[in-house]
């Protein structure tokens, strides 16, 4: 049985020996020594790229902004939830004692909605629904997690993205993007900065792939016909 967990039996028996040390006049603590599980949280920090190349395409000529729909960001099964998932050559785990504050796939999809909202220029998360949208854009997040390599820990994110022109169903941009970012200690603390930071620079990558493309696409409608 976890420490974690107290059966009803247990749970009888501490009540019959509170009765007791009440009766005696004592005063015990009977409870399960357990440390409190620490939650954590990653999103879109802005600051990271204030001073960084990463961060935007050229703006796209014209008025109107290309308006994006993201049918939903999916991750790997094992770092979807709220463990902090580590992997170690073929071990897969999680930090013990730490969970993130809501699923992982729940603060990736916040951290992208406002990563967009704070640095595009050229393209938008259209609030209008799918059917107000040029394009469709699908995230495929295919690595989630801290990877160890002789004991240091490295956060990895790597994803394939895709633009879908709704007009036609038409693929008119794939990538793979990929970010690793160091943690500064083996330490909870450390590691959680570097969750933020490799998201951060992850979503400014996406943000370039979607402006760039859409700026592309754009280029192609206006080119004269031969």
């Amino acid at each position: 049985m976890s420490r974690h967990m107290v059966s009803r039996r247990q749970l009888l028996t501490l009540g019959a020996a509170l009765t007791a040390s009440t009766a005696l006049g004592g005063c015990i603590t009977l409870l399960p020594n357990v440390d409190p599980v620490q939650l954590y949280r990653f999103g879109f920090n802005a600051d990271l790229l204030k001073n960084s190349k990463d961060i935007a395409a050229e703006p796209v000529t014209g008025d109107e902004l290309a308006e994006v729909y993201i049918s939903g960001i999916s991750l790997p099964k094992a770092a979807a939830g709220d463990g902090i998932l580590t992997t170690e050559n073929s071990l897969v785990s999680y930090i013990e004692g730490a969970r993130w504050a809501s699923p992982a796939d729940t603060l990736f999809e916040s951290a992208v909605s406002e990563g967009f909202d704070r640095v595009a220029t050229t393209v938008r998360l259209s609030d209008r629904g799918r059917g107000a949208a040029k394009y469709r854009l699908d995230i495929q997040v295919r690595r989630f997690e801290t990877a160890y390599a002789k004991r240091q820990p490295t956060v990895v994110i790597a994803l394939d993205v895709a633009m879908v022109r709704l007009s036609n169903r038409t693929a008119v941009a794939h990538k793979y993007l990929l970010r690793e970012i160091k943690a500064g200690s083996n330490r909870v603390g450390e590691i959680v900065p570097a969750y933020e930071e490799a998201t951060t620079l992850m979503i400014a990558d996406i943000v370039a792939f979607a402006e760039e493309t859409a700026k592309a696409q754009m280029l192609v409608v206006q080119s004269p016909t031969s």
